[in-house]
């Protein structure tokens, strides 16, 4: 689970963006996996957040999931 606060910042996203369904259940999935990602490492703003953090985010992640999820990443 992510906060409220980063759950209505996803849903914001996804209307602003008008992605198709399968799109947009990949978006959803990956954005909700990124957030709760700086959730746990303590991150209360997205302001906080650099670059290295981002790639750090893609390194752990990709030793998490399936090769073929890379794309969404």
């Amino acid at each position: 689970m992510i906060s409220p606060e980063n759950g209505n910042l996803i849903d914001r996203f996804l209307d602003v963006k008008q992605y198709k369904e399968n799109t947009s259940d990949d978006v959803r999935w990956v954005v909700r996996k990124y957030l709760f990602y700086l959730e746990q490492k303590g991150f209360m703003s997205m302001d906080e957040v650099s670059v290295e953090d981002v790639r750090r985010f893609i390194l752990d992640t990709a030793m998490d999931v399936k090769a073929s999820s890379f794309h969404i990443l």
